[in-house]
């Protein structure tokens, strides 16, 4: 029942603020939150009205090898509604490689100038999916200091979250996409460092 109020009130109720609060009160003393991609290429006047009807908020952004992060949202997407998209041809594959809405969400240095411009640091955690295989306890200490949940609490995972299949992206795919994103992980690199450069030297000489 308390699931089904849950519902009624996301599908049929007005969206504004209020309507948007509601929908966490079921969480009472517990910190919710709730995630979509969709939100980091939001405008820079749309982050700001975040900020202005939720100034408390705080907002995990994680990131992954723009080259990787394409392919595995292509396979995805193959999964769910595409079925065969990976077997398509060249052309096929390149035209949803680069559709605007996958170029847009790895456009990460447009969107970290963004959200940083609206949100201190203190609210905004930036970390990358790498880490979640490499150093996942180190990760969720950084996550718990970050909510303020406390070192005593423990990290859990039931394995993959909407795993895909295993296939290995198109070789001349590769060399596009690393083309393409190599100028903006370059830049990256230069200025942050960390896994933006191990991205970049795993473009080789490509």
């Amino acid at each position: 029942m308390a699931k089904l109020r849950w519902d009624a009130k996301y599908f049929f109720e007005r969206p504004n603020d209020d309507w948007y609060r509601s929908l966490f009160e079921d969480a009472g003393d517990k910190i919710a939150g709730e995630i979509t991609p969709r939100y980091s290429i939001l405008t820079r006047w749309d982050i700001q009205n975040i900020k202005a009807s939720f100034p408390d908020i705080k907002i995990i952004y994680i990131m992954r090898d723009p080259v990787e992060r394409v392919w595995s949202l292509l396979k995805y997407h193959e999964k769910r509604w595409q079925p065969g998209l990976s077997a398509k041809a060249m052309t096929d594959l390149v035209g949803e490689a680069f559709h605007p809405a996958k170029i847009e969400q790895s456009n990460y240095d447009v969107i970290l100038k963004n959200w940083r411009s609206v949100f201190p640091e203190s609210q905004f955690f930036t970390c990358f999916f790498d880490q979640i295989t490499e150093e996942p306890e180190r990760l969720a200490r950084q996550l718990f200091d970050f909510l303020e949940i406390g070192t005593s609490t423990s990290a859990s995972s039931s394995g993959k979250i909407n795993a895909s299949s295993d296939k290995e992206m198109p070789a001349e795919l590769r060399r596009m996409l690393i083309e393409y994103y190599r100028p903006m992980v370059q830049q990256l690199s230069d200025s942050e460092g960390g896994y933006f450069s191990k991205w970049l030297e795993s473009y080789g000489t490509t």
